[in-house]
């Protein structure tokens, strides 16, 4: 009888260590999920900038207005913003991009008037806390 005595407190110390490990491995999953979530409406803003960004380019097109200089950047009120890239085509409907940017496919020449009846049209859109560094970026390329 004397030795089943203590038995008990170290079966509650046994129980309660392995509900503090399973509670601290469950707390540290749904911390990293809840960065992934944040990480995700980031990259949903710096999308819809982008999309913003191709929408002006794309009205400044369709109006037949001079869409030089070929680049348009702007900063949204929620802070996103967005830098779009327009290069005019002559002869054909695609686009390459390159590491310095967009250009027409080989063989067919950049209209410098920019009255070309095809375009490449490039838009980023970035968002992230000014506190961040390094900010999430979206892109969105068309041709038309």
């Amino acid at each position: 009888m004397k030795h089943k005595r203590g038995v008990s407190l170290y079966l509650a110390v046994a129980i309660m260590s392995v509900l503090l490990t399973i509670v601290l491995g469950i707390s540290v999953i749904l911390a990293r999920q809840f960065k992934i979530v944040a990480g995700m409406e980031d990259s949903v803003i710096a999308l819809y900038a982008a999309e913003t960004g191709t929408e002006r380019a794309l009205m400044d097109i369709l109006n037949n207005a001079d869409p030089q200089p070929a680049n348009y950047n702007d900063t949204l009120t929620n802070e996103a913003s967005y830098n779009v890239t327009v290069v005019c085509c002559g002869d054909g409907p695609l686009c390459v991009y390159t590491v310095g940017g967009l250009d027409c496919p080989d063989g067919l020449s950049m209209d410098a008037s920019c009255e070309a009846l095809y375009y490449c049209v490039i838009s980023r859109g970035y968002y992230g806390p000014p506190s961040n560094r390094t900010k999430t970026q979206r892109a969105i390329q068309i041709s038309l």
